[in-house]
Formats: structure tokens, sequence, C-alpha cells
């Protein structure tokens, strides 16, 4: 009678798969490694280029800010000679009409069609938001752009408002008192008009002048309110972009 024996796996084989499976676990290893490393590199890498492009963005805003500063400023300075301008032909108008003085109601025609606009440099500030960049901002730099802003807009449309009034009504009625040949003529020394006052008395007209200059001084002095807080706001933003950027 044959006996079969079985065969038994000998160690050298159980080596071998004990092998293999820690070789598996190695390659998993090293490439998750590798993956890792290379999303570690590119966050870092595009961490750079973001913090190097918000360096960029805020060297361009502190420009624009700095241009913005000096506009608003001297609109002020314009503005406030305004509010001295109005108070004087308030003041002739209140006076006897044999008394007033003709010349400065004529010339304030002229003082109120001179326009002193505010263009705010929005560019940057544009990009900015437009890019998100402004999360990289700290929250105190980027609340007071945010206000910037806010007062710019609404110093647009105070200023819509003045015109309109301004176009619609005041130079109107200044139009119906003021001798239109003398303001067409006077630069001309040629020609010299005899007989023609510079300015039709009409009390109703007056009347009706000085409460829409009343009306204009408020609106101006409105403005200038805003103005001021712009310019605040203004140089706030510049001071917080130099600390938190440590541009000069």
């Amino acid at each position: 009678m044959e006996v079969h024996h079985h065969a038994h796996p000998t160690s050298g084989a159980t080596h071998t798969a004990s092998k293999k499976w820690t070789h598996y676990f190695w390659e998993f290893l090293m490439l998750s490694l590798a993956v890792f490393s290379g999303f570690l590199a590119e966050n870092l890498r595009e961490h750079y280029i973001e913090h190097k492009r918000s360096l960029e963005l805020a060297i361009s805003l502190k420009a624009d800010l700095i241009q913005d500063t000096a506009i608003i400023k001297n609109i002020l300075a314009f503005r406030n000679n305004r509010t001295d301008v109005l108070d004087k032909v308030l003041d002739e108008i209140e006076k006897p009409m044999n008394l007033q003085n003709d010349t400065l109601l004529v010339l304030a025609e002229d003082e109120l069609f001179r326009r002193s606009y505010f263009i705010p440099e929005t560019g940057t500030y544009d990009q900015i938001k437009q890019a998100g960049f402004l999360r990289y901002f700290q929250k105190e730099l980027g609340n007071a752009l945010v206000r910037y802003e806010s007062r710019r807009n609404l110093a647009a449309i105070q200023l819509d408002m003045e015109n309109k009034f301004v176009l619609e009504n005041v130079i109107i009625l200044l139009n119906k008192l003021s001798n239109q040949k003398f303001l067409r003529y006077r630069d001309k020394d040629s020609v010299i008009l005899f007989g023609e006052p510079l300015i039709r008395k009409d009390s109703a007209v007056l009347s009706e002048l000085y409460g829409a200059i009343r009306f204009l001084q408020k609106r101006n002095l409105t403005y200038v309110y805003t103005l001021n807080d712009l310019y605040f706001l203004s140089r706030k933003s510049i001071d917080l972009l130099n600390k938190e950027f440590k541009l000069k």
C-alpha cells in the first residue's frame, strides 16, 4: 500500500508573502507622502502668489487713496469758500433793494456755475473686491475700506441732487434777475452798456432766490460733512495699509 504525504507550505513561502505585504504598504505610504508634499508645496506657492498680489494691490490702493485725499482737501477748500459767498449773497438780498451790491449778485451766478467734482480712483479697490482679496486684509482695514466706499457713494448722490437743484432752481432765478447782455460783454473792453442795470430788481424773485440759496447752503454744509468723513476714512485706510503691509 502506498502512503501519500500532503505537502506543507514551507517557512520560506510564508516569509515571501509577508515581504510582499510590507512592500505594498511602504509603496502606498511613499506615494501618499509624495502627493501630500505636492499638495503642500502647491498651497505654499499659491499662498506666496496671493500674498505678493495682495501687497501689489495694497501699494496701488494706497496711491489711489493719497490722490483721493488730495482732491478731497481741495474740494473742501472750494466748498468752504462757497459757504462764504452764499452768506454774502444772503446778506445783500436782506438789504433794501437800493442798497444792494448788484455786482455781487451777478457774480454769484458765476460761483454757482463753477463745479468741483470729486471723482475717486476706484480701479484698484474694484479689483480687490472682484478678486476676493478683501478677505486677506485685516478686519479693521476691511471695515474702513467698506465704510469709505459707502460714504463715497453717498457723496455722489448728494452732489447729483445739488447739481439738479442748482440748474433747475437757483440758476433760473438768477437768470431772471441778471442782465444777460452785461454778462455777455463784460469781458470785452470795447463794449460799454449805458443805462442798463446789472440786476432787474424784483422783490418776489429776490425772495424766492433767498429761499433757494438758503436750501443750497444747507446742502453745501451736508456735502462738506460727508467730505470731511471721507477725508478721515481715507487717511485712516492709508495708515492701516502702512501698518498691515509695512509700507512707507
